[in-house]
């Protein structure tokens, strides 16, 4: 197969865009923006020739990070692309700017296991101890990893793209519990953490990977986690303020 036969016109015109202009793609989920960013890197990896080329591909999310990763290691037609791409997320690169600036010392994230235990604990207790479920694996001495768990969660839904705001009410949340479980972006790290929530009885579903989530298993999830999320997202941006 020749070098992007897969590729339609309106992809094909993004991937041969000239060197160095700005391009913005906008597509709906599942139209092939990944493949169409490994095929520009490997075309413009092309253009180069000779000259020695590398590229920073910047995600939004863990989840999409993942995708992207998996595409570039498993397909073989991209093998030539693996020791020149980066691909990280905007959090992850912009810390690692943050600590190799010189006025930066000792920087350090919220990552301990004793940091998300406190912010667990402390922090967020304005919020659990309103969700009776949460408030009594926290207080249950021999669940003491749960507090750290807990945050973890809180971040993997974040990476997974939900959003306190956009997602505000159930029926936008079901929509885009969907989309992860249709288009497997994110897909094994949701159900992963589902499974967390399981083990600690916050949710009582027997949701498994090969089947999309039902109607009474998303408002399961939506009224036992979802909920306590929001809150303790927006409980966050209010103390950062």
């Amino acid at each position: 197969m020749a070098l992007f036969d897969s590729l339609d016109a309106s992809q094909r015109a993004f991937v041969e865009a000239p060197e160095g202009d700005n391009i913005r793609l906008l597509a709906p989920a599942g139209c092939g923006k990944t493949l169409c960013l490994l095929h520009r890197c490997k075309h413009l990896k092309g253009l180069a020739a000779s000259r020695r080329t590398r590229f920073l591909i910047v995600m939004f999310t863990v989840a999409a990070q993942q995708e992207l990763l998996k595409r570039l290691n498993e397909n073989s037609e991209f093998s030539d692309l693996r020791d020149l791409v980066k691909i990280t997320t905007l959090n992850a690169w912009g810390w690692d700017r943050v600590k190799k600036m010189d006025s930066v010392c000792n920087a350090n994230l919220i990552n301990k296991d004793r940091d998300k235990f406190s912010l667990a604990k402390n922090d967020l207790k304005p919020v659990w101890k309103k969700y009776e479920k949460i408030k009594q694996v926290i207080k249950n001495r021999k669940k003491n990893k749960f507090p750290k768990e807990l945050i973890n969660l809180i971040d993997d839904f974040k990476s997974l793209g939900f959003d306190h705001l956009d997602h505000s009410d159930f029926n936008k949340f079901s929509s885009h519990v969907d989309r992860i479980c249709r288009h497997n972006i994110g897909r094994e790290l949701f159900y992963k953490d589902l499974s967390i929530l399981k083990d600690y009885e916050i949710i009582d579903g027997n949701a498994y990977p090969e089947n999309i989530l039902t109607d009474l298993e998303k408002t399961e999830i939506y009224d036992s986690f979802f909920q306590f999320w929001k809150d303790s997202c927006k409980h966050s941006l209010d103390i950062d303020k």
